[in-house]
């Protein structure tokens, strides 16, 4: 063999080994990109299928699991799960995960669940997404769809035991003379998505048509309407009781009593606060707003002896002090607050939790 001959033969040799290392280059990238696709086309096929996973999933019982929640409102927390269950298939940084998980426990698609009620958002979610992987086809990872939801569960009821203690979603408010002004100040700063819902006794004449839902509703962004016999306790919402009914609140629906009036109120504020006591215990607050007689004192008493939250506005404050004055005489009001600030307040404790304002204090 000449030495041009081995030359040529070495040159073949090397890019043979160059086009085979080349090749097994390729393959392993190849392998690389199909161990990738999985995770980004479960991503992508999520967010493709983001409109007909919120109708499958209210369609498959969410609507009776977050029975809190109008459909519009049970339509938004699902666009919120899912764009939580994208952050965990995308492999989100645990503190952002959990910072997210938190504000779903206190405001998004957990708000006011106990940990039943969250483990059965989880079981919901995971029929619709068992029946979304089998409509994919092939290319759909059930395991790791189902691994991060998993994930996101264990954070979430964690969240909410540690959230339980703190957590107000419900709070009661008694009116008189003045509180009309009153109540339209205080629920001018409320937000329209607000986690709670809110219950008041406004003593008003029984002799002409009501239209406090109207004159309160113009005031605010959250939605004010008349109590029903029957009606849910919806987030969101402000419930005011109609005239010469008394309301109050058992096995979590709102019910209209024409029971005798209460220290000559119908409806009164006392009977409202000791029903809503029993049923929320340490997940009520009650406001004692202005009026001249001493309707909600008994009920501040029996709010706080549930565990619950009590406040009154200040009675200089107060267009007519009597009401929230013999509220602060029982000894149970544990936060005395400016008119132009409960808003603000009742915002921060439903978001915050209890323990987000001070004890024993006037805030002003």
């Amino acid at each position: 063999m000449t030495k041009h001959q081995v030359g040529a033969q070495a040159g073949a040799g090397a890019r043979a080994g160059a086009g085979a290392r080349a090749g097994a280059g390729a393959q392993a990238r190849n392998a690389t990109d199909r161990k990738k696709a999985p995770a980004e086309s479960l991503a992508s096929r999520l967010q493709a299928e983001r409109d007909v996973l919120i109708a499958s999933v209210t369609a498959g019982g969410l609507c009776d699991v977050r029975e809190r929640s109008i459909p519009e409102r049970v339509h938004a927390e699902a666009a919120r799960f899912i764009d939580l269950l994208l952050a965990a298939l995308e492999k989100a940084p645990k503190a952002a995960l959990e910072e997210r998980v938190r504000d779903e426990v206190r405001s998004g698609s957990f708000a006011a669940a106990s940990p039943g009620d969250v483990e059965a958002i989880f079981d919901t979610w995971r029929r619709t997404l068992q029946v979304f992987v089998a409509s994919q086809g092939k290319g759909i990872s059930e395991r790791r769809l189902l691994a991060a939801v998993g994930r996101l569960e264990t954070m979430a009821l964690a969240e909410t035991r540690r959230w339980i203690d703190q957590r107000i979603d419900v709070v009661v408010i008694g009116a008189s003379a003045g509180g009309i002004f009153a109540l339209q100040e205080m629920l001018a700063p409320l937000s329209s998505d607000l986690p709670a819902t809110i219950l008041i006794v406004q003593h008003v004449s029984s002799k002409a048509p009501s239209l406090l839902p109207v004159v309160l509703g113009r005031a605010c962004a959250i939605k004010v309407v008349h109590a029903v016999e029957g009606a849910r306790l919806f987030l969101g919402h402000v419930y005011v009781a109609p005239p010469a009914r008394h309301l109050v609140v058992k096995g979590h629906r709102l019910h209209l009593s024409d029971a005798p009036p209460v220290r000559y109120s119908k409806p009164a504020a006392d009977l409202l606060f000791e029903s809503a006591a029993m049923q929320y215990g340490k997940h009520l607050a009650s406001v004692v707003l202005s009026g001249s007689d001493a309707d909600g004192a008994d009920g501040s008493r029996a709010v706080r002896d549930a565990g619950g939250l009590v406040i009154a506005q200040h009675p200089g404050s107060a267009r007519f002090p009597s009401m929230p004055e013999a509220a602060i005489a029982t000894g149970a009001v544990e936060l005395v607050v400016w008119l132009q600030l409960l808003g603000k307040i009742i915002e921060r404790i439903v978001r915050q939790g209890r323990s987000s304002v001070g004890e024993n204090r006037e805030d002003g």
